[in-house]
């Protein structure tokens, strides 16, 4: 029984005892991770060239600026396709690996509590008065969900000038 605890908790061993303790935790546990990781469709800058009109040349100086600066801000008036670009050009990034595309849009109130992490009122589990957890925000979410993949993983923050950007990101300004 002794065996079976100190066989189940050793990945928590290797938690604290290495710095990177991913790759040790999968050939401990024998898990192959290309065989369990869903990898999403390639998806060609040819095709999303056909799909948004841009030109080759365009969409290759940005998807180049985008690995080099690792965030591009799409701008230009409403109504001209930079979230159906962002939304193309995420596909191509992601596509291949075993990265994800997640989208949220800002508004006026839109809050730190909601982007990064917040106190969240709850009923309590037994049902008398409010609990108050911290809970994580759409950002924090992303992020831990990222750091359990390989591949590139895109965050598409839409409208982010509706949002008083001091009041997400708080002390991340």
């Amino acid at each position: 029984r002794i065996a079976s605890v100190f066989a189940g908790l050793y990945p928590l061993v290797l938690l604290t005892l290495e710095e990177d303790p991913t790759r040790s935790i999968h050939v401990y546990l024998d898990w192959d991770e290309e065989e369990d990781r869903p990898l999403q469709s390639a998806y060609p800058l040819e095709a999303c060239a056909e799909a948004t009109g841009f030109p080759m040349d365009d969409l290759q100086s940005w998807v180049a600026a985008i690995h080099r600066k690792k965030q591009a801000i799409l701008y230009g008036p409403p109504g001209t396709g930079k979230t159906f670009l962002a939304k193309e050009l995420a596909r191509h990034l992601v596509g291949g690996g075993d990265g994800f595309v997640d989208l949220v849009q800002f508004h006026p109130a839109y809050a730190y509590e909601d982007f990064i992490q917040g106190i969240r009122p709850q009923q309590a589990p037994d049902g008398n008065g409010l609990d108050y957890p911290v809970l994580s925000g759409r950002f924090l979410r992303f992020c831990r969900e990222a750091a359990q993949r390989r591949g590139i993983c895109v965050l598409i923050i839409d409208e982010i000038n509706r949002a008083n950007l001091a009041r997400v990101f708080g002390e991340l300004m």
